[in-house]
């Protein structure tokens, strides 16, 4: 994990405890997010769950197990998003 190495040379932390502390945080995101939370990360934005079902006529022949998660969704916080103008790119010259 290029991240991890990189966090690596700008901290006291070594490669496996940067990895470490990832994979918990991913796992953490993956249990709040399936207990129905949202996950906020200062700096970084939002995980959320979109969820959707089948249309019903009433609301009680819409019941939870009905229901299903879809898609995971993120909305980066708004320090994160105010670099965007001045991301550059360029064209690939490798053959």
């Amino acid at each position: 994990m290029q991240i991890a190495k990189t966090l690596t040379h700008n901290s006291s932390l070594t490669e496996s405890d940067v990895y470490a502390t990832v994979i918990g945080m991913v796992s953490l995101i993956e249990e709040h997010l399936h207990n129905g939370y949202n996950v906020s990360i200062d700096g970084l934005g939002i995980f959320s769950l979109s969820a959707s079902s089948a249309g019903f006529d009433t609301p009680e022949e819409c019941t939870p197990h009905r229901v299903q998660a879809r898609k995971i969704c993120f909305r980066a916080d708004v320090k994160l998003k105010k670099n965007l103008p001045y991301v550059k790119f360029e064209r690939d010259k490798s053959p």
